[in-house]
């Protein structure tokens, strides 16, 4: 919300539950990841890779985009199948920061592949669901409505989240994972344009906060469950998760 300040309703609240719409996040730790010199561009979305159901909208985030951004890409230690499976578990990966001190707001799991999250107060509704899944690309589409501010009326939009990791190592040999998310938003250029202005130069700079927080969400849990197997095994213990 702009007075509070935020960037379209924090870039949509990031997506609202990938970062579980944290209104103000405690981390109980330092993660041990490390900034990379920015990337290029935005990574090549393969349409053959979207649903047929969720191509014309993807491609209509993609054609007629108002506003875009991106994170600095981050890398830390990880398990590559831990990071995937966060991926695919937003609602899960909730609970697991709750179990460790963040305040975070819940989504729902609707059944289908998608992923709801709800403001009654103010009448916000969003939905997303994984568009595209690759070994390195994962990538989000979500529409709904958001009060962006108390001053504008309920915003619809649409927009794309997309997430590049690739997996390595680091001069000791233990497992590293680098990733960056691209952020593009489809909704009334009107709301765009009066955040950005009311922001000046600060705006660039708090979007990328944004998403960082988005990156911290995967990266820095599946960091933490792979610093201590006991710990994690307890962790999930906790959201009612039995591992082998």
């Amino acid at each position: 919300m702009l007075g509070r300040p935020w960037l379209v309703g924090g870039l949509l609240l990031s997506l609202c539950g990938l970062v579980g719409a944290a209104e103000k996040p405690v981390y109980p730790f330092a993660p041990t990841a490390q900034q990379s010199p920015a990337s290029g561009g935005m990574p090549r979305i393969p349409m053959e890779a979207v649903p047929p159901a969720l191509r014309d909208k993807v491609r209509g985030v993609l054609e007629q985009t108002s506003l875009t951004s991106k994170a600095q890409p981050e890398a830390f230690h990880a398990e590559m199948p831990v990071y995937l499976w966060l991926l695919d578990h937003p609602d899960l990966t909730v609970k697991l920061w709750k179990q460790v001190g963040a305040t975070v707001q819940d989504i729902h799991d609707r059944g289908d592949g998608v992923y709801v999250w709800r403001d009654p107060t103010h009448g916000s509704e969003v939905h997303w669901q994984s568009a595209i899944k690759t070994h390195n690309l994962h990538a989000w589409y979500a529409e709904g409505k958001v009060k962006i501010s108390p001053l504008l009326p309920m915003t619809h939009f649409r927009a794309l989240a997309v997430l590049s990791f690739r997996e390595g190592q680091d001069a000791q040999g233990r497992p590293a994972i680098q990733h960056q998310v691209h952020f593009l938003l489809r909704c009334d250029s009107k709301a765009v344009s009066l955040a950005t202005k009311l922001l000046g130069a600060s705006a660039p700079r708090m979007a990328e906060q944004y998403l960082g927080q988005l990156q911290m969400f995967y990266g820095g849990m599946a960091w933490y469950l792979c610093q201590d197997e006991q710990r994690a095994r307890k962790l999930y213990r906790q959201v009612g998760l039995i591992v082998p």
